[in-house]
């Protein structure tokens, strides 16, 4: 399977270099790797905020009320013979300096539960990207796979700093403090432009009712 060896490993090997500073970052890697990879398949396609209609996901506001909403998984891999579908839908998480992190996972989770159990995707992933110094990535997919009820949905952990030598993941950290501010001002510049894209849509929409 592309996704659960080669890909996750070419996803480690670039954030240990930094090259991956945030979660868009990884999800254009992933884009890149597997448009490569499906390279002159005429049968699939791969799509980014793909939105899938009509349907009530646990814990959103919308449910609560009865109403059905839509999602937009990170990346989603088409079948195009036909009327295009779904067929692996891909959530991204990245989370550095926490040792707290199966919680974090439990949305994406029961969304890629829903999909499946709907028979929206045929599996579904959500790749997370820690490093988590207590526990290794083998350890917190165990433990994340362990709560999934829905076959065909699946934890993918990558830590970069498993498997470095103590001088390696010395380095590591100094570099990683270096990126960060340059992470920090990138991750600031998008929120206020997301921010301003937002209210121009809620004032298109006009008043809720």
């Amino acid at each position: 399977n592309y996704i659960e060896k080669h890909l996750l490993k070419k996803i480690k090997s670039e954030v240990q270099d930094h090259y991956l500073t945030n979660e868009r970052d990884i999800e254009s890697a992933i884009y890149f790797h597997l448009r490569d990879k499906i390279k002159g398949d005429d049968r699939l396609r791969l799509a980014t905020n793909y939105t899938i209609k009509k349907v009530k996901v646990p814990g959103s506001s919308r449910a609560a009320k009865g109403k059905r909403s839509f999602r937009q998984p990170d990346i989603v891999v088409l079948r195009t013979a036909g009327r295009p579908k779904p067929l692996i839908a891909i959530e991204i998480k990245r989370k550095l300096r926490s040792n707290n992190t199966v919680k974090l996972l439990i949305n994406d989770v029961e969304k890629l539960e829903l999909f499946k159990k709907r028979r929206i995707i045929e599996k579904g992933y959500i790749l997370f990207v820690t490093n988590n110094y207590v526990q290794t990535a083998a350890e917190i997919e165990d433990v994340a796979n362990n709560g999934i009820k829905v076959n065909g949905v699946k934890v993918l952990v990558t830590n970069p700093i498993d498997g470095l030598t103590a001088q390696e993941e010395e380095k590591y950290f100094q570099n990683l403090k270096k990126y960060e501010e340059y992470n920090y001002k990138k991750e600031k510049k998008y929120k206020r432009v997301r921010s301003k894209a937002a209210k121009k849509a809620n004032e298109t929409r006009g008043p809720k009712g």
